[in-house]
């Protein structure tokens, strides 16, 4: 068919009984079966992007399958802007995106809502692992990590790199009350 097909009811593709305005019915199987292929090619014909939407109906899931000459991904869009893109290595969301896991209005870049929340990181591997905060991400002028040695279980609190007057303090009720600096002096309420 060229041009504009104008169906004034439903289009059924695999069953004679479309509920809706177009429904597409593999076969009954138990493997996966591609429901519907979106694909583009460019000008020259050489790299394509390819959506395949398929029924996995023995563990009840639709799955997307993005692929194409370059492994593919998806991009998510809203108001013609990029807010998402999810690749076979990477999740990336815009800067001004905020991520909410049990929350539909997250404060912050990442906000966890739960009645009992517990947050885990777990090694696959056997090197130390935990969390790195920096404040120039380029430069690592500034930084701050928390790490559990793999082989003893220590729990290392670091501030800062190399050749900085970095120092750690603890707080209670709003004030500080004890401060390790760089040089490993301990001062308890008072500056060492």
């Amino acid at each position: 068919i060229n041009g504009v097909l104008n169906v004034a009811s439903a289009v059924g593709i695999g069953t004679a009984s479309p509920g809706a305005r177009l429904e597409v019915r593999p076969a009954n199987s138990d493997t996966v079966a591609d429901a519907l292929f979106i694909q583009q090619y460019n000008a020259a014909g050489t790299d394509r992007a390819l959506l395949a939407i398929q029924a996995d109906a023995a563990n009840n899931l639709i799955n997307l399958n993005s692929t194409g000459t370059n492994s593919g991904g998806f991009s998510f869009l809203s108001g013609n802007a990029e807010r998402m893109r999810l690749t076979n290595t990477t999740l990336y969301t815009d800067s001004s995106i905020n991520v909410g896991i049990g929350t539909a209005s997250p404060g912050s870049k990442l906000e966890i809502s739960a009645a009992n929340p517990v947050f885990t990181i777990y090694n696959t591997s056997t090197g130390d692992n935990g969390i790195t905060w920096e404040s120039d991400a380029a430069a690592g002028a500034s930084r701050a990590s928390l790490f559990v040695n793999y082989t003893n279980g220590e729990l290392r609190m670091t501030a800062g790199v190399g050749g900085g007057s970095y120092f750690q303090s603890f707080y209670t009720n709003g004030s500080e009350r004890m401060r390790l600096d760089s040089s490993g002096n301990l001062g308890l309420g008072v500056t060492p």
